[in-house]
C-alpha cells in the first residue's frame, strides 16, 4: 500500500504519465502533480516505478522497473531539460525538440 510522501506516476489526459506526491492512499489516491495539479486517481491506475525514474537517466536499461509509464516520464523528463538522445541499451532513442 502506499504511504502518504511517496512519489509516484499517474495517468494524466495530456501528459500519459506524469509524476506525483501522495497526499492520501485507499481505492482511490489523492496526489500532488510535480506542476502542482492536485489529481485523484484510481489506485489501479498508478503505474509501479522506481526513484531513478524521477532523475532522467540516460539508458532506460539502468531503471530498475521499465514499463509505459517510466519510459514516457523519463523521455520527457530528459527532453525539458534539452537531452533529446536517451537509449534502451544498444537502441538510440531521439526525441526531437
Amino acid at each position: 500500500m502506499l504511504k502518504a510522501g511517496a512519489k509516484i506516476l499517474v495517468p494524466h489526459p495530456s501528459e500519459g504519465f506524469v509524476g506525483a506526491t501522495v497526499e492520501s492512499a485507499g481505492a482511490e489516491i489523492k496526489c500532488q502533480a510535480d506542476d502542482g495539479e492536485r489529481l485523484t486517481v484510481d489506485a489501479k491506475k498508478v503505474a509501479e516505478s522506481d526513484e531513478k525514474a524521477f532523475e532522467g537517466v540516460a539508458d532506460l536499461t539502468s531503471l530498475d522497473v521499465l514499463n509505459e509509464a517510466t519510459v514516457v516520464h523519463t523521455l520527457r523528463l530528459r527532453h525539458k531539460q534539452q537531452q533529446v538522445y536517451s537509449a534502451v541499451g544498444d537502441v538510440l532513442i531521439s526525441v526531437n525538440p
